[in-house]
């Protein structure tokens, strides 16, 4: 028997002694008024974890956000011990919070209420709204209030300036991602592009929540913008061959291409501050040149903190 079938099935031994027993965890949050030992469960609260909790308070988080491919996170997530975002894991941290996010496994969630583990979950964020109310929640859980509002305050500003003054050309846009996936109107970034003067061509095809169309609709909606997001381009796509289409190709160059990171906008993240302002730039040199092609499209790649 290998070293990590051993190393599981004591893990699952573990799990399930507490669970025969009746055993619970210690609630240190009731204790103390800053939770301790955070374990994170889902990407995003990884994020957000980072983001607010001091180091000293994380003790683990989702295996996720330590591939630089997946996360904005990675070198911070490096520091910390990895999940699978299992019960088995969730509950070896000996956490005294456990972070969860809207998709977080039920399963996973209910083990953790019948151990009497704390436990935030999030809602989604689909909107500045929702991101406001959402975020300030996580702020209060890992008692990091005043930092959380702080962030939101310095985001809020930055969605201000790049909204005003208006563009003075409306230019309608589509978020194109692979197999033809467009992301819908019902987004943080449809949100904040609709604050910003862009139309998703999304609610002319009544795609709410994301969705699949064809080349054909694409080209007949005839996009002023463009979005690909990017995700590990060197590798071959479904996407990637579907851009060397004599089709797409046409519709590229009569567009204005903008490649941005797929992660990007996965979680909210202070890094987005500084690509509104990047984005804001373009769209005014769009704008100014009363042409659609931009010949340099612009790099939001970004790099981990």
């Amino acid at each position: 028997m290998n070293h990590y079938i051993r190393s599981r099935l004591h893990i699952v031994a573990s799990f399930l002694s507490l669970l025969i027993s009746g055993l619970s965890l210690v609630n240190i949050a009731i204790a103390n008024e800053l939770p301790q030992r955070i374990t994170s469960i889902s990407q995003c609260t990884d994020v957000f974890a980072v983001n607010l909790a001091d180091t000293e308070q994380i003790q683990s988080l989702t295996f996720l956000s330590a591939d630089p491919e997946e996360s904005l996170i990675s070198d911070q997530a490096k520091e910390y011990s990895l999940n699978v975002g299992s019960t088995e894991d969730a509950i070896l941290t000996n956490p005294d919070l456990v972070l969860a996010g809207p998709w977080t496994d039920p399963f996973v969630l209910s083990q953790l209420e019948k151990l009497q583990i704390p436990i935030g979950k999030h809602g989604n964020i689909n909107n500045l709204e929702s991101l406001q109310q959402e975020y300030l929640k996580v702020g209060e859980w890992v008692g990091k209030s005043e930092k959380a509002q702080q962030q939101l305050n310095d985001f809020m500003n930055t969605v201000t300036a790049v909204s005003e003054p208006p563009l003075a050309k409306t230019l309608r846009y589509v978020v194109f991602g692979t197999g033809g996936y467009i992301g819908g109107t019902n987004s943080l970034q449809s949100d904040i592009f609709s604050k910003m003067g862009l139309v998703n061509i999304a609610k002319e095809l009544r795609v709410e929540y994301g969705g699949f169309i064809s080349v054909e609709t694409l080209i007949l909606s005839q996009p002023d913008i463009i979005f690909i997001p990017q995700y590990r381009p060197d590798s071959p796509s479904i996407k990637a061959a579907l851009a060397k289409h004599p089709a797409m190709q046409f519709l590229i160059s009569r567009s204005t291409l903008i490649e941005e990171s797929s992660i990007l906008w996965r979680c909210f993240n202070p890094e987005l501050n500084d690509y509104l302002h990047k984005l804001r730039k373009q769209l005014n040199t769009v704008v100014e040149n009363n042409s659609s092609l931009s010949k340099s499209p612009l790099q939001s790649t970004p790099t981990a903190n």
